[in-house]
């Protein structure tokens, strides 16, 4: 396996690392079969890119429409987004198998007026053609999207200018939207434009999500070398604290029922809620960026002035180091590959060696073998 060398930096970072950091999400997933749809479905109206969602609120300028909402694509059709945002979500209610009404928590959406981009919200149904809450919903021409077209002025709902949602005259030529279906509650990690997270849950596997890469590490004469990987797909062991490592996105977790042993080697640890630790016996570091705030700066820094505490967040990873051991302010993260000594092996006590023909190795000697899956020269 070859070793990834954390190259000592003697700078206090007191910058937060927003980017790191597992939370709950709603998915929702894609609707592009509308003649699934039925009534009491939950579903939210995104734009056509999967980056906005119409909000429960009005649109901050005073017109009669909705504002907005982030939303994190995480698959061409899956997106999540926070409970914390006030996203409309709208109940379905068939009328008479051709029309649907569009309810949320602020009433039935609505278009009033014929003759204005207007989208409001009213306590009941209108069934007046100029007054009317009536919509039908359509595939679009692209067979991916769909228009929603109000039964009274035949206004179709829409973005505009990536700001707000409103409605317009479908003879303009308008961009589509696309309902997302309300799937269920997940746990999701975000990667931020750093490139990295920790992750820690202390009852809970969960599967490496797809373009990331996990793994621990280990302390050797005040140096750390990257420990044992996990690659797309393969289970991160309950109690086993990582890095992440890939694009910058949100990632869903995907629970797992693997009990793996956790590595005993492994220097990070994690924390199931916020606490603040203290102790004159360790030096206690958190993922971070340096002072200048710089993208190549990630990684493991003192969390206090003297280093002696750290206030954890839930499900984040930290290092531990004991305080006879910890001489550096700082570890900075780099990708320079190198060689393991068989001093590393011996005090790190690795096991599972092999040769490079698969026959099992217990003390190996100057050479190539294979450990953790990965090729490493031992010198």
């Amino acid at each position: 396996m070859k070793r990834t060398m954390i190259t000592q930096l003697f700078i206090l970072a007191l910058l937060p690392f927003c980017a790191c950091k597992a939370e709950t999400y709603i998915k929702y997933t894609a609707v592009h079969d509308y003649n699934t749809l039925k009534n009491g479905d939950v579903v939210i109206i995104v734009n056509d890119t999967h980056t906005k969602a119409m909000a429960q609120y009005t649109y901050n300028k005073g017109r009669k429409n909705r504002a907005t909402v982030e939303v994190f694509p995480t698959q061409d059709d899956v997106i999540l987004i926070s409970p914390d945002s006030l996203v409309s979500e709208l109940s379905l209610g068939e009328i008479n198998g051709d029309y649907w009404t569009l309810k949320d928590a602020k009433g039935y959406i609505t278009s009033p007026d014929p003759d204005k981009n207007e989208l409001t919200a009213e306590t009941k149904v209108f069934k007046e053609r100029k007054k009317t809450s009536l919509v039908q919903i359509m595939k679009d021409k692209d067979g991916i999207h769909c228009n929603i077209i109000f039964k009274g002025n035949k206004r179709c709902i829409d973005l505009f200018a990536d700001t707000y949602f409103s409605c317009y005259d479908t003879n303009r030529n308008f961009y589509s939207v696309q309902l997302f279906l309300r799937d269920k509650e997940v746990e999701a990690v975000r990667i931020g434009e750093e490139g990295y997270a920790t992750l820690y849950y202390e009852t809970k596997s969960h599967l490496v999500p797809q373009s990331l890469t996990a793994y621990n590490v280990y302390l050797h004469n005040n140096k750390m070398i990257k420990g044992h990987t996990y690659v797309s797909g393969q289970p991160i062991p309950k109690g086993e604290a990582v890095i992440l490592q890939g694009p910058s996105q949100l990632y869903e977790l995907t629970p797992d029922t693997n009990s793996l042993p956790i590595d005993a080697n492994n220097k990070l640890k994690g924390k199931e809620q916020k606490l603040t630790i203290e102790s004159q016996k360790s030096l206690f570091y958190k993922l971070s960026l340096n002072k200048r705030n710089e993208l190549n700066s990630v990684g493991f820094y003192w969390d206090s002035p003297n280093g002696h505490s750290i206030t954890t967040k839930a499900h984040r990873a930290y290092l531990e180091v004991p305080s006879n051991l910890g001489l550096s302010q700082g570890y900075l993260l780099n990708s320079l590959p190198t060689s393991i000594s068989q001093s590393i092996i011996e005090k790190q006590k690795i096991s599972h060696i092999y040769e490079l023909n698969g026959v099992e190795v217990v003390n190996p000697h100057h050479g190539i073998y294979i450990i953790d899956g990965k090729k490493v020269m031992i010198k």
